[in-house]
């Protein structure tokens, strides 16, 4: 069942001698069950406006409720106000005792606002109808319309679950290369310092100002928690980004990550004031992405090909050559890589470990507000997963072997280029190659920055992450049959016969 809430406008906020600038407000809504004992929806924000004691916010709130039988409801609404220094505190309480058969169709109405807290008032009267009618006052009121109505529900992956995506399909004529609506938030991330801070500062206003109470998905979240710096573990305490990924988002793929985060910005840049993104909106923009993902996975690796772009196949060699030897070079200059070098490059080798130190590395130079260590967790996750590189690495055995043995390109720089494409594609506006020139380029620094983190020490602290099983070790190497284990279970006690466990119980 979904909720829908248009907050309109409110009406006579108080203006107050020590504060002689009018409220700059924002509408904080929430649905709970009928007795306001529990919540059904998480609570959703409408925009701010500044400067007014009669705002209007014009705001479409949609609330999804997961009880399709439920008769009626309360919405609470909150008005918070926001000082000189974008603190906010609540100015107002409201409510509204809604029954689904009379709101099929949308009505406006008049939620009267009071200084109490109407949750607050519940422990003290047992009625609902009693603490309605004596919540506030006409003159101080904010105006909505609501509708009520059923929602078709679809089958939605779980938020760390790949789509099924056919690997590297072929450009047809409803693909378009070059969309009208190119926003290249990308490119803002990493050059528009000033772009950035304005996201964040709605991104977290909007997170701030919603419910605290939400509590972290069983098993989510916590592995990930920045270990020391930044705002620390306290779930309330938002400074960036990152915190929002981590607390609020409770991210542990890097796709989800970039799924969010890049919808949430679309949005931002759309001049939408909720931030808050639902399941379908996020199924719908990942598929979306990854099939020109996959369009773009054909250009790369055609590039490699006699008829290929020689622009993105120099970006390619360049960052392999960069990650296998800390050597910036531009296949394009005059001067040549020694044999010593090229032989390096060619006899590099490029695994799993790496591919974790490179999609950190990726991850944390684009949203350096998440610490080096979560970034890792993240993309131990995706390699632990074996279906996270779908659609991304060449599978075909004709291509790879007229790429190992036409182009000199092995193996290892075809994982390389994969990991590439799993992170930097999605992110891509157009199918086009220059648009992936330019980003080869600008990521760079994050390539640099995994060949010094690259040590034997590291490299065997992640694959003992990767492949480590508290209950599982690999007896291969050793001499001798080891310890017998097979009549203890897995918590090590002894196990019960089937005749006594049957006889006991």
């Amino acid at each position: 069942m979904q909720v829908e809430l248009h907050i309109l406008r409110g009406r006579g906020y108080p203006q107050l001698e020590e504060d002689p600038y009018p409220c700059t407000t924002q509408v904080v809504a929430s649905i709970f069950s009928s007795d306001l004992k529990t919540q059904l929806a998480d609570d959703q924000c409408s925009s701010i406006q500044r400067n007014s004691n009669a705002p209007f916010y014009n705001d479409e709130l949609k609330f999804m409720v997961s009880d399709d039988n439920l008769k009626d409801f309360v919405v609470l609404t909150k008005i918070m106000k926001f000082s000189q220094e974008d603190k906010s505190h609540v100015l107002f309480y409201g409510m509204l005792a809604v029954s689904c058969e009379k709101f099929r169709t949308k009505k406006e109405v008049i939620i009267p606002l009071c200084f109490e807290d109407p949750t607050a008032l519940v422990s003290r009267n047992s009625e609902v109808q009693r603490i309605q009618t004596n919540v506030g006052s006409q003159q101080t009121s904010l105006s909505v319309r609501v509708r009520v109505h059923q929602v078709v529900q679809t089958n939605i992956p779980g938020k760390s679950e790949e789509l099924d995506i056919e690997s590297f399909a072929t450009l047809c004529s409803s693909d378009i290369l070059v969309p009208n609506n190119c926003k290249f938030l990308w490119l803002r991330f990493l050059l528009d310092k000033k772009w950035k801070n304005l996201f964040q500062f709605h991104l977290l206003a909007t997170w701030r100002n919603c419910s605290t109470s939400k509590s972290l998905p069983e098993g989510k979240g916590k592995r990930n928690m920045p270990a020391h710096g930044g705002s620390g573990t306290d779930l309330n305490v938002l400074e960036s980004v990152g915190d929002v990924v981590i607390k609020k988002w409770c991210c542990t793929r890097i796709h989800t990550v970039l799924i969010k985060l890049s919808l949430t910005a679309e949005k931002y840049c759309c001049g939408e004031t909720n931030l808050i993104i639902s399941s379908e909106e996020e199924e719908r923009y990942w598929t979306e992405r990854k099939h020109r993902a996959s369009l773009l996975g054909s250009i790369w690796y055609d590039s490699f090909k006699s008829y290929g772009n020689e622009g993105l196949r120099d970006s390619l060699e360049s960052l392999w050559v960069l990650f296998a030897t800390n050597v910036d070079h531009d296949p394009n200059s005059q001067q040549s890589l020694s044999y010593e070098l090229r032989r390096k490059a060619r006899n590099a080798t490029f695994d799993e470990t790496d591919a974790v130190l490179l999609l950190s590395s990726l991850l944390h130079f684009m949203i350096p507000s998440i610490s080096y260590e979560s970034a890792q967790a993240f993309a131990i996750d995706d390699i632990r997963s074996r279906n996270a590189f779908r659609g991304f690495i060449l599978e075909d055995d004709a291509t790879l072997k007229m790429l190992e043995t036409e182009s000199k390109v092995s193996s290892h720089q075809i994982f390389f280029i994969a990991v590439l494409l799993f992170f930097i594609a999605p992110l891509m506006d157009t199918i086009t190659e220059t648009e992936s020139v330019k980003a080869l380029k600008l990521f760079k620094a994050a390539v640099a920055d995994t060949h010094k983190r690259s040590s034997e020490s590291i490299k065997e602290f992640i694959k003992r992450k990767v492949d480590h099983d508290i209950l599982h070790f690999k007896h291969h190497g050793y001499k001798g049959d080891g310890i017998p284990i097979e009549h203890l279970d897995n918590l090590g006690h002894r196990k019960v016969p089937l005749k006594s466990r049957r006889f006991n119980s």
